[in-house]
């Protein structure tokens, strides 16, 4: 036996498609924090054998080993950067105002 035609449902509000691409756009945000924390043991894990190269030879080229500055001052902007990706989907996730805002589309006449 068929089924009846499911009625039809109204077209979605510019605010709903606003909302919609908010949320797609946080889930994208979200996902690139994934990548970043993902990232993150394996940074740990590098700069620590290079910490225990460093200080095997000799301590004082370890404190001056810009190889291993440079590793802790790459973890602390990747953390920076999960930091601001995080707030930035929460931001999106919510849909207020300023993002139905900046997700209008602008005529200009």
């Amino acid at each position: 036996m068929l089924e009846p035609a499911p009625a039809p449902t109204a077209p979605a509000t510019h605010l709903q498609l606003i909302r919609v691409a908010s949320r797609l756009f946080a889930a994208f945000l979200l996902f690139w924090v994934f990548l970043e924390v993902s990232r993150l043991p394996n940074q740990m894990l590098n700069l620590v054998q290079n910490m225990h190269l460093a200080a095997g030879n000799n301590w004082a080229s370890f404190a001056t080993a810009s190889g291993v500055h440079y590793m802790i001052l790459g973890i602390g902007v990747d953390i920076v950067i999960i930091v601001v990706l995080v707030m930035a989907a929460r931001w999106f996730y919510r849909c207020d105002p300023r993002v139905q805002r900046f997700f209008s589309a602008r005529v200009s006449e």
